[in-house]
């Protein structure tokens, strides 16, 4: 049975026995260990195969709980050598689950359910109600009532699935307390059995749009995969289920969003095929994407850091889209080939190369005009200094990302002081997220309203929600 209370935060660690998938006869005592920051681990009392054998893709155990454990991509990291001549060796999993069976080695499922921070949030539903009964002649009393079931769902038809968000809770009772927990599981339930690695790529990019939809990072809590249903008494079936565990890439503090920029239920009114749309421009601004979240996620530590990223993903998102040049490249191979050609003969071979290099790149718009043309968007969108973007702002923004990128003195006093990078960091973090849901089909006054109760974004807003802002930054 899998212990309701461990999930990707927690750690833990289960004794058992151990053998390859293939060799069920020769079976080894161990103990599987799971951090959060450093993945699962398993060590064995004794040699698994005569034979030294290196990666194991697959192994299989049982724990003294009775849990089916089932270990993917096992790498061997050390042996150490006991009196006796008796072998303790270590490895690391890429992944383990632990359930109520064995998955076949295809690894395949029927649907998987997800959790992560704030998904309940999305909902904005109250699962538990409380309310004082009379007892009679014994006193008073309370009663508690608990919803559970459908919540709300989304078909994804490029991907071949549906997306189902179910209201679960999990409850524990002794004469004197009550142990109560309601919490909302992002179901995907593909037209055909899928493999892990499936269900762990769709379920990531399901956790993606919602931080999107948050603004914020949402660390993954919990995968389970489910298989189908096994008889195990007259009348009486069992659902196969297993718990994934796994380093999961984005940190594990909490966010400080409450308040998602577009609920769940709006999608299933206004927007159903979203999630298409999502499938489909993930992929072509995956890099956009990538770069955005590492900002979010504070994988950062220095001001400058965090703006250079956030000045990268924005030339990567108007280039996708705004893919023009500044002329045709008929007319710019003439134009490079004219220049390389004016290097005088002599010029050492490093200073050429540098310089045919530089050339290469001119035909692609300046940070400058694409900063100019995405504010004169933003304008025709939103109206005058949208979202605090001045025109204005936009040679500070320059002048900033060329000295970080060079260092060079005579800008170091034209640049931006490290709590206006920090602002403008945060801005143009804003400025993308809503960009990027607009891509998909959300517009820019439906993030509005949520953009107003963003715990970092607000500050964007003005006491109206209408977009505004701070003054020039300097």
């Amino acid at each position: 049975m899998i212990d309701g209370r461990r999930d990707l935060t927690t750690a833990f660690e289960c004794n058992g026995y151990f053998w390859l998938d293939d060799d069920a006869p020769n079976v080894v005592a161990g103990t599987l260990r799971y951090h959060p920051e450093t993945g699962s681990s398993l060590e064995l009392l004794g040699r698994l195969h005569p034979l030294e054998i290196g990666t194991i893709e697959l192994l299989r155990g049982v724990s003294s709980k009775n849990e089916k454990l089932t270990l993917l991509n096992c790498i061997p990291q050390r042996t150490q050598l006991q009196q006796g001549l008796f072998e303790i060796k270590h490895f690391l999993c890429e992944v383990a689950l632990v359930g109520n069976f064995h998955p076949e080695p295809t690894l395949t499922f029927q649907r998987s359910g997800i959790r992560f921070d704030k998904l309940d949030h999305w909902l904005k539903s109250d699962y538990v109600k409380t309310k004082p009964v009379s007892e009679g002649d014994i006193g008073r009393g309370l009663g508690i009532a608990v919803s559970a079931g459908p919540q709300g769902a989304l078909e994804c038809e490029r991907g071949g699935y549906k997306v189902h968000l179910e209201a679960e809770y999990s409850s524990r009772a002794d004469g004197y307390n009550v142990e109560l927990n309601a919490f909302t599981t992002l179901y995907i339930e593909p037209d055909a059995p899928r493999d892990l690695r499936w269900f762990l790529d769709e379920g990531g990019s399901l956790r993606d749009f919602a931080a999107l939809c948050f603004g914020s990072p949402l660390p993954l809590r919990s995968v389970k995969l489910l298989g189908g249903q096994v008889s195990i008494a007259d009348g009486i079936t069992m659902t196969e289920v297993v718990a994934a565990f796994f380093v999961e890439q984005a940190p594990a503090t909490p966010s400080r969003a409450s308040y998602p920029l577009i609920m769940f239920r709006r999608f299933e009114l206004a927007a159903p095929g979203i999630l298409s749309a999502w499938h489909e421009k993930r992929e072509q601004f995956q890099e956009v994407i990538d770069l955005v979240f590492l900002v979010l996620y504070g994988h950062h530590t220095r001001p400058e850091v965090g703006f250079l990223l956030i000045m990268q993903a924005f030339e990567a998102f108007d280039r996708k889209v705004n893919p023009g040049t500044l002329t045709s490249p008929e007319k710019f191979k003439e134009v490079y080939d004219a220049m390389v050609g004016a290097i005088p003969q002599g010029t050492p071979n490093d200073l050429r190369q540098k310089m045919k290099a530089a050339i290469q790149y001119a035909n692609e718009p300046s940070l400058r005009k694409r900063l100019k043309l995405f504010h004169d968007l933003l304008v025709s969108l939103v109206g005058s200094e949208p979202y605090g973007f001045k025109s204005s702002s936009i040679e500070p923004l320059v002048q900033t990302r060329n000295y970080y990128t060079h260092y060079p003195e005579d800008l170091k006093d034209k640049i931006l002081s490290p709590s206006s990078t920090v602002r403008e960091t945060d801005r143009f973090s804003m400025l993308l997220v809503v960009c990027l849901l607009h891509e998909i089909g959300v517009t820019l006054d439906q993030t509005r309203n949520g953009l107003f109760l963003h715990d970092k974004f607000r500050r964007f807003m003005d006491g109206k929600g209408a977009p505004a802002g701070p003054e020039t930054p300097t």
